[in-house]
């Protein structure tokens, strides 16, 4: 089973980018000519629009899935519960300011609410390696950026639906990370079973 934050704020989000891409393909199949020769309609501005509500996925997640995980450490049984709700404070706070989820800020994140040093160990899959899952995001995470500051670049239509899939994949193996350092070296039981 997944983290409520892949459940709960990543699926619903890559949704909405999943529409507005299908609703660019409707747009371009019902729109005949193109405004000019080799063109579609509106295929730039929401191809734009799908990569910056994919990396607001993203970001969505990662805040919720370090908060997850920092309630999983909760020490059972009734007060005192020790250092707990200081760290449980200062992730929420590091969770709400993130703003860019990176792979640097990602990485401090995830460590600072659980302790595991690395996350991106865990981001590697049939044809991915760790490099190439940081390097995607870290040009997932600029490109957004341009476009809230205001740059409109090219982005073509398989960019977007690829980046779609890899937030995916990322966010299932940052869940698989996270609990298996969980269980396994902070023997703790799965906050949510596989």
């Amino acid at each position: 089973m997944s983290s409520n934050a892949f459940t709960n704020h990543l699926r619903p989000v890559l949704q909405d980018a999943d529409e507005v891409l299908d609703a660019q393909v409707r747009l371009n199949t019902a729109m005949a000519p193109p405004p000019a020769p080799g063109t579609l309609w509106g295929i730039g501005a929401l191809n734009r629009a799908a990569v910056v509500m994919l990396v607001s996925a993203w970001e969505a997640y990662i805040e919720q899935i370090a908060i997850e995980a920092v309630e999983a450490l909760r020490p059972a049984g009734p007060l005192p519960l020790g250092n707990w709700p200081a760290l449980y404070a200062a992730v929420k706070a590091s969770a709400g300011k993130l703003h860019q989820p990176n792979v640097q800020n990602v990485k401090m994140l995830i460590s600072g609410s659980t302790g595991l040093p690395d996350i991106t160990a865990s981001w590697t899959w049939t044809g991915i390696t760790v490099r190439d899952a940081c390097q995607k995001l870290e040009d997932a995470v600029g490109t957004r950026n341009r476009v809230a500051h205001g740059a409109r670049p090219l982005i073509q239509t398989a960019y977007a639906t690829d980046l779609q899939v890899f937030f995916q994949q990322l966010a299932s193996h940052t869940d698989a990370g996270i609990r298996d350092y969980l269980m396994n070296i902070l023997g703790i039981a799965s906050p949510w079973p596989p």
